[in-house]
Parts: C-alpha cells; structure tokens; sequence
C-alpha cells in the first residue's frame, strides 16, 4: 500500500468489493441515463462495461480518498495471471441482463460491435506490446490530488519492475485523450465518426507508449511546458466530463 502524505490518497491493490463503485463512475462518466435511454439500463451498462475489463486484468490498482475509491487503473499485462475479479460466466450473464432492459437487444448489439471494432483497431499494436490499460478513470473528488500521475506512474514502474516496456490503450473523443500525447505517447491508429450508442458519432484513438520514454519523457523540461498547455485544453476539452472525472477504457 503506497500513501501521498500531502493528499491522503492511497493506493492499493484493486479488489472484486471495489467493482461496484467502479461500475458507478463508469456509468457516470460514459453512460448516462440520457444515453442508455433509462436509468436501469444505463446502471447495467456501466456493470457491464467494468465487467468486461475486469475479466481481462492482471493488474488493478484503485486510489482512495476519504474511505472512497476516486481513481482506478486496470491493466492486462503479457504473461501475467488474471485477478480474477471477474469471471467470463458473470461478464457474459451482464450481458444477459442488459437484454431484458429497456431497448436491450440494440444496446447489447451495440457494445458486441463497438468493443469487435476497438479490437480491430488495436490489433497491430497489441501485437508488438506488452501490456495494454483497459481503465483508467477518476472520480470528481479526485481532482487536485495528483491521482492520475500517482496511478500511471505506478503502473509504469510495474511494467519495467516485470521486464515489459511497450503499452498502448484505446482512448476516444469522450475521454479526455489530451493526457496521453502531454505523456510523451503516440497516437498510432484512429477511426473517425464512428457511431454512438445515443446517436451521432465520435472518434476512436489507439495510443501507444514506452514505460521507460514515457517515464523519462516526465522528467525532462519538456514536461512543465507539456502541462502547462495540457491544463489549459483539459479545461476546454474536458469540459463535457468535468462533473463526473474523466477517464478511459476500452
């Protein structure tokens, strides 16, 4: 367990008790009611979706603040053992019970098709790394404690402690993305307008990254002038998420 004396954030490992506060930011952050259609159906998309990443991780880390979880990093490390936070069983009966909400067949068709489409798009990538971040979001109460740096600078370090260096993660133009290229990652593929679950559309990015670079890449001089202009187009880009955190997830 890692603690910040001047924030009173800890971290530590993630746990399958934590699942349903993350479900929740996950619902806030990108399922709302207004876009799942109901407020059942956009609580089972948001179990659904936590569901889905969680099966697949090796690595969880969850930052607390005040006795709640604010910030979550789930990522699927090459060569390392599931958590077993989730079983494929209890993902795929998610599913299930998104069919029987509210225009749930459509929804249920939706998430098969866009997560088959990410996957597409991240399929050279993930070939040639090592690991790839399903989550990473924060809680609004987050907000000024250092809890994204903290939690993607641990995970770095965990890559390069396990002898793994390349990662990428799927972002798209709901999340605040601008994170990444202030990182020192490269955007590597993109797929323009495709469509959303609420209608309309929005565009997919895969970023790719080097822990070490990346970590060195924060080090550097280049670092202070990357933040100063990341923080002023947060403030503009993020502004649709800046009551609900902000995050991504494949």
């Amino acid at each position: 367990m890692q603690m910040d004396a001047s924030s009173a954030v800890t971290l530590r490992q993630g746990q399958t008790d934590d699942l349903p506060e993350i479900a929740e930011m996950s619902r806030r952050m990108w399922f709302g009611d207004e876009m799942a259609g109901s407020h059942e159906a956009s609580n089972l998309v948001g179990i659904n979706d936590t569901a889905h990443l969680a099966s697949e991780a090796t690595y969880a880390r969850v930052a607390v603040l005040d006795g709640a979880v604010c910030g979550v990093l789930m990522a699927r490390v090459k060569g390392e053992s599931t958590l077993g936070l989730v079983s494929t069983a209890d993902f795929e009966q998610s599913y299930a019970a998104i069919a029987k909400a509210p225009d749930g067949p459509h929804i249920e068709q939706y998430l098969r098709e866009d997560r088959a489409d990410v996957e597409r798009l991240a399929h050279a990538t993930d070939e040639h790394s090592d690991a790839e971040i399903l989550l990473f979001i924060m809680a609004p109460q987050a907000r000024g404690h250092h809890v994204g740096s903290l939690l993607f600078d641990e995970f770095l370090t965990h890559l390069l402690d396990s002898g793994a260096d390349s990662y990428y993660l799927y972002t798209d133009s709901a999340c605040n993305y601008g994170y990444y290229d202030h990182r020192g990652m490269r955007r590597v593929a993109t797929h323009l307008g495709a469509p959303a679950l609420e209608g309309g559309t929005y565009d997919k990015f895969i970023y790719a990254g080097s822990a070490y670079e990346n970590l060195a890449y924060k080090a550097s001089p280049t670092w202070s002038t990357s933040r100063k202009s990341f923080t002023k187009s947060e403030h503009r880009e993020g502004e649709k998420n800046s009551k609900d955190g902000w995050g991504v997830r494949v």
